[in-house]
């Protein structure tokens, strides 16, 4: 999750994994979380606003194939860590597009529930999001 780049300790720690050779990329959101071994067994959750509340295990070949395109597709948009963020045509991060983006898709819902698929807390949304909020009368 891009939200890991504000946090210095969860850096310090990327960034020893990429020196031992290891490859870490983020993404403004991510559908669930997803944890694939060898292409052979996935561990994800039953509720995914819930995570640790429980998961399933499945050793599935079609299953896996779908998971494993699903990470594949994911990480060739994600961006290392070590990169600068591209701004869009709008001046906005991928990260602030993903917010402004999950507020419009739910615009009833709380700052706490478009900030759960950021990995990101309400303020936070909250942040990205004013910036983003112009008076309807301004052009």
């Amino acid at each position: 999750m891009s939200s890991v780049r504000n946090d210095l300790d969860t850096v310090d720690y990327a960034n020893w994994l990429t020196r031992l050779g290891g490859q870490v990329r983020t993404v403004p959101s991510l559908p669930t979380r997803v944890i694939t071994t060898d292409r052979a067994t996935a561990v994800i959750p039953v509720n995914s606003e819930d995570s640790g509340a429980a998961a399933v295990v499945l050793t599935g070949q079609g299953t896996l194939s779908a998971l494993c395109a699903l990470f594949e597709t994911i990480w060739s948009g994600a961006q290392a860590l070590g990169e600068a963020a591209v701004r869009d045509g709008h001046g906005l991060s991928s990260q602030e597009a993903a917010t402004v983006g999950l507020l419009a898709l739910r615009p009833r819902s709380s700052r706490n529930r478009a900030a759960r698929p950021l990995w990101a807390t309400a303020v936070y949304v909250q942040r990205i999001a004013l910036p983003q909020v112009r008076d309807p009368g301004q052009s």
